[in-house]
């Protein structure tokens, strides 16, 4: 009985010495954490809050929010640099220096005029506080607009004639109020755009997909930038502007886009043209509008029909100024000819 007794007290003790001599302290799951200290001998920016939401608000309501801070630290704390998460967000600090205890506040004010549904911003704080220099604090709001349109532009950046590209835009209305659309409008002056509307009939509140579909020929700008127009019975929302933007880059890629060299008089030239396409084409005949002197080319074939490497060159020194245009012709038939300014210019 005395032996069970002691083995008891012992293991009572083994267990409380090892507690105390670790340091340590038991997580939820039954492992062990090491203690953290907390350093306040320096600066300390210590936020009352780091988010605020405003809930439901309207575009044309302006809102803002005091988040009250307090330097719990020891030494005078400095903020560096506020910056907010866009320019729908601006921030307004009293001041730079904080002394050990001393309160300030932030004011974060939004417009929301240019956003719809759930949205989220930031502004992040860097000061001299060691163990957090940058703290980021979060607004959060639910803007009410009558028809939530995603996305709000429409871009088809490097577009390839031959190849279309289709994006789908999503239109949703409030749960109270249904509406339809009536129509949806192309750009006139860019005839190369296409668009279907299908209707989701199993919700409760109005929601279209709107499929647009670019498909640039070889008659299409360079750039182009205009409104896709969609008309609804909505009264409150009767027309939706969409701006779509984009650029045509051709079946056919070349790199450089023009050739333009300084030389001093008794130089050689030596330029390369990379010209390629994820299609077939043959590149039929090359020439030179204007005056091309001593400059000559090569053609090199890099893969059958796909690639090619254009050479410019001269054999003897260069000794005038020459301007002129290189004209590729190819079997492309959304991309026929090719133009690349050359400017061959002395010093």
């Amino acid at each position: 009985m005395k032996r069970i007794i002691f083995i008891a007290i012992s293991l009572i003790l083994i267990f409380s010495s090892g507690c105390e001599k670790g340091g340590m302290e038991p997580r939820a799951n039954g492992s062990k954490a090491k203690k953290v200290k907390v350093d306040v001998s320096g600066p300390v920016l210590d936020f009352s809050q780091l988010e605020y939401d405003f809930g439901q608000i309207k575009p044309a309501e302006k809102v803002r929010h005091d988040f009250k801070f307090r330097n719990t630290g020891k030494k005078t704390l400095n903020i560096i640099n506020i910056r907010s998460s866009c320019g729908c967000t601006t921030v307004k600090l009293q001041k730079r220096e904080y002394a050990p205890g001393e309160e300030g506040v932030i004011t974060a004010a939004f417009d929301p005029k240019n956003f719809q549904g759930d949205t989220v911003k930031t502004v992040s704080i860097k000061s001299n506080d060691p163990l957090r220099e940058t703290i980021v604090l979060k607004i959060k709001a639910h803007i009410l607009v009558d028809i939530i349109v995603r996305p709000k532009l429409l871009h088809f950046r490097d577009m390839i004639i031959g190849q279309p590209r289709t994006v789908n835009i999503t239109l949703q209305g409030a749960e109270i109020d249904r509406f339809k659309i009536k129509e949806v409008k192309v750009p006139e002056r860019y005839p190369f755009f296409e668009t279907s509307v299908e209707e989701l009939t199993n919700s409760k509140r109005s929601i279209y997909h709107i499929k647009v579909t670019c498909a640039p020929d070889a008659n299409s700008a360079e750039t182009f930038s205009d409104y896709i127009r969609i008309f609804t019975d909505s009264k409150k929302k009767p027309v939706i502007n969409i701006p779509v933007r984009g650029s045509v880059k051709g079946e056919i890629n070349y790199a450089p886009s023009s050739v333009a060299v300084n030389f001093s008089k008794g130089a050689f030239i030596n330029s390369t043209i990379s010209i390629k396409s994820p299609n077939v084409f043959e590149i039929e005949n090359i020439s030179f509008k204007g005056e091309s002197g001593a400059l000559k080319y090569k053609l090199i074939t890099l893969s059958a029909r796909h690639n090619y490497s254009l050479l410019l060159y001269t054999e003897e020194p260069l000794n005038e100024t020459i301007r002129s245009t290189l004209i590729i012709k190819t079997s492309s038939k959304f991309q026929s000819e090719i133009r690349i300014p050359v400017n061959l210019v002395k010093r």
